[in-house]
């Protein structure tokens, strides 16, 4: 039915044409010179359009109503290509991450698509399922997420028990749930915000929508509270949330143990005095978490003023006091209850009336001491055993063994105003101190009988407790006994007051019980001081370190003399207690005292050697000889050297010696007798020249020497 246009140039089989319509194309074949002529038609079809898209919006799914978080939802890519093809015959749609992707990586529609970014870019290409051709452009829409109403916290909401669902003790209760919505609101931030509000029983019903409540009445089962789910619609996006709760608690009134305590009292002037605290354990077991009121009517409209201090006025011989008992946590209330089954509800109260004092006349107070060391710089706190109490509850039960009961109740107390209101007891079971400046205390009981009424049977002092200085006294921390002097005295001195005293020696008791014993030894003295009004004892120790008078005499000295080098010595033998048990010194000639007992360098005569002991019991003197001679004398008269005789020799020491004196020529000229002058330089009464003379010397002690010695005139 068409022109046939012939295609020149070919030089092979085939052919290279892109026909812009569709186009049929002939060909002849030669085989054998037989000429077979055929087509082939190339049909060109126009590319599909692209189709609008809208934008997919969803609300997250996460319930994590954070915005900083990145919102996800699964996105029906199925559906946006029905709504987007409306119809649309022989036309599909395909979806793409990007504008770039290959043509097979579409994404699959077979399962929801969740995005990967909020918002999300998706693309897509439109396809004519009857050509297969696929549009040329990529179209493109939106997927965005919007956040749920953000998740909150929303208080309990808590009431007393009452009566008006069953009775106040059963957890049954009515709740207003929707005095809640404006606190619900206000968490959202969102008051401007219309959001709508509704209370479910549960998390199912919250989700559903199904079954909102204004109000919940709680059950039996409930156990006295139950979880309340809200639902929160927010209109603009209207995603919801539905897993905000809250619990509904019914917080239980206060117990009552009993309605009336009857209170007997017995102040000596016969007024109502009580310390209305003291009997809040009795109405109450869990009286440590509440508060309790007290009242002079029963419509509790004239509350006491001061509890602790409670006073009837007097000749007021009967008083009722009305309790309202508040629990300090949930601020529930009870002022009366149903104590019998059966029976009407009655106020909760105190009944007081006025008694005698009982206390026996036989009880007089104790007094307890502590004994303490005041001559630190810290201020001292006065300490009492626990024993104390027992002390005194004894003395009490032997006055009147009737308070010898199990009902009977004594109580300790700082002062008679504290035991008179029955206020900060004492505990007794831990030691009672006494803090500086203080330093006495008095102690108060008061004894009731709690049986079938609290009954008082007295208000009395008990004890004075009293901190007061350990005996005080000086004593020395040791003493020297010198054994050659006889008995001796220790003693202590600056008494601070009236003491009694033992004393030991080594451990040992001494007879003597006096603050001034008599010693006649040496050893270890304790003495013990002990106060005669308290008790208090005071222990101190004095060493007494026994000397003697040194038992030094001529036996106990070596002399070194005659020795060629003329360095004489003189030693005093100390060896083995040769002088006693002191602690001795030495002196020669009256010179200073010294620790050694060695004298070097001694010059040649008659000496005074002193041995003194240290510790005061005596100095011994003894006289010694130390032989020597002069080298030169001068006989002119003068009074100074005008005689030569040998050293250490006298009528004493060394009186049966020998000397004689020999001019060089060997002629005797003298004898010396030991207790003279000397040799006065004269031979038969003329004086010798001067010259070196020679002398010979045979000691009494068997010794001798010889030796020169030089006349100057």
């Amino acid at each position: 039915g068409g022109t046939k246009t012939q295609i020149t140039g070919i030089t092979s089989n085939s052919i290279v044409e892109t026909p812009s319509i569709t186009t049929t194309y002939f060909y002849e074949i030669t085989v054998n010179g037989v000429v077979c002529e055929d087509s082939i038609t190339i049909a060109v079809n126009d590319l599909p359009l692209l189709i609008p898209a809208d934008d997919i919006t969803a609300c997250d799914n996460n319930l994590d109503g954070d915005s900083s978080d990145m919102n996800e939802a699964d996105f029906d890519l199925a559906q946006q290509r029905e709504d987007m093809l409306q119809g649309i015959v022989e036309r599909n749609i395909f979806y793409y991450n990007s504008d770039t992707a290959a043509v097979a990586d579409s994404i699959s529609t077979a399962a929801p698509f969740t995005n990967t970014a909020n918002p999300q870019k998706l693309f897509f290409r439109v396809a004519n399922t009857d050509t297969g051709c696929m549009s040329e452009d990529f179209g493109s829409f939106d997927l965005n997420v919007d956040d749920l109403p953000k998740e909150i916290i929303i208080d309990d909401l808590h009431d007393c028990d009452d009566d008006s669902v069953g009775n106040d003790k059963d957890g049954e209760h009515t709740f207003d749930l929707t005095v809640k919505t404006n606190e619900i609101l206000t968490a959202l931030v969102g008051a401007s915000t219309a959001f709508a509000i509704s209370y479910h029983k549960s998390l199912i019903d919250a989700k559903d929508d199904f079954g909102a409540i204004t109000s919940y009445t709680t059950q039996a089962t409930d156990g006295a509270e139950k979880e309340i789910f809200v639902r929160i619609k927010d209109p603009n996006t209207g995603c919801v949330r539905y897993d905000n709760s809250f619990r509904v608690i019914v917080d239980k009134l206060p117990t009552a143990l009993i309605s009336t305590i009857e209170v007997e009292q017995c102040e000596t002037d016969g007024q109502i005095k009580y310390n209305l605290n003291s009997l809040v354990d009795l109405y109450s077991a869990n009286y440590a978490n509440e508060t309790f009121e007290f009242y002079l009517d029963a419509t509790l409209t004239t509350p006491v003023i001061d509890y602790e201090n409670f006073v009837v006025p007097i000749g007021v011989s009967a008083q009722e006091v009305y309790i309202k008992i508040i629990d300090n946590n949930s601020l529930c209330e009870r002022f009366d209850d149903v104590f019998a089954a059966g029976g009407s509800r009655e106020p909760i109260s105190v009944s007081f009336t006025v008694g005698t004092n009982n206390v026996p006349a036989a009880f007089t107070p104790l007094t307890f001491y502590d004994c303490v060391d005041e001559s630190v710089s810290v201020p001292v706190i006065g300490t009492f055993d626990t024993s104390i109490f027992n002390d005194i509850r004894a003395k009490l039960l032997a006055a009147d063994p009737d308070y010898n009961v199990p009902t009977v109740e004594i109580k300790f107390y700082n002062n008679e105003s504290d035991a008179v209101f029955q206020r900060n007891a004492i505990d007794v079971t831990q030691p009672f101190t006494i803090n500086p400046p203080l330093k006495e205390q008095e102690l108060w009981v008061g004894i009731q009988d709690i049986g079938v009424k609290i009954e008082c049977l007295g208000r009395i002092k008990a004890a004075d407790l009293i901190v007061t200085n350990y005996p005080t006294f000086d004593l020395p921390a040791s003493q020297i006994f010198c054994t050659n002097l006889g008995n001796d005295v220790i003693a202590v001195a600056n008494e601070g007051g009236i003491y009694t005293y033992a004393w030991t020696i080594d451990g040992n008791p001494i007879t003597q019980l006096t603050k001034e014993i008599s010693i006649d030894s040496g050893g270890t003295y304790t003495v013990t001081a002990t106060d005669n009004l308290s008790g208090c004892e005071t222990v101190q120790t004095i060493v007494v370190n026994e000397s003697e008078f040194p038992l030094f005499e001529l036996d106990d000295l070596t002399v070194f003399d005659l020795t060629g080098d003329g360095r004489n010595r003189i030693e005093v033998l100390t060896d083995s207690g040769a002088l006693g048990v002191g602690d001795y010194d030495f002196s020669l000639d009256g010179g200073n005292f010294q620790d050694s007992p060695i004298f070097e360098d001694v010059p040649p005569g008659i000496h005074y050697v002193s041995v003194r002991d240290k510790n005061g019991c005596g100095i011994q003197s003894v006289a010694v000889s130390v032989i020597g001679y002069p080298l030169y004398f001068t006989p002119n008269g003068n009074g100074k050297n005008d005689n030569w005789k040998i050293s250490g020799v006298n009528g004493v020491f060394q009186s049966q010696s020998l000397i004689y004196i020999f001019d060089r020529h060997g002629r005797l000229l003298t004898q010396i007798a030991p207790n003279s002058l000397g040799w006065d330089g004269t031979y038969n009464g003329t004086p010798m020249p001067a010259d070196d003379y020679w002398f010979r010397v045979k000691l009494e002690d068997g010794r001798m020497f010889t030796g020169h010695f030089s006349l100057i005139r």
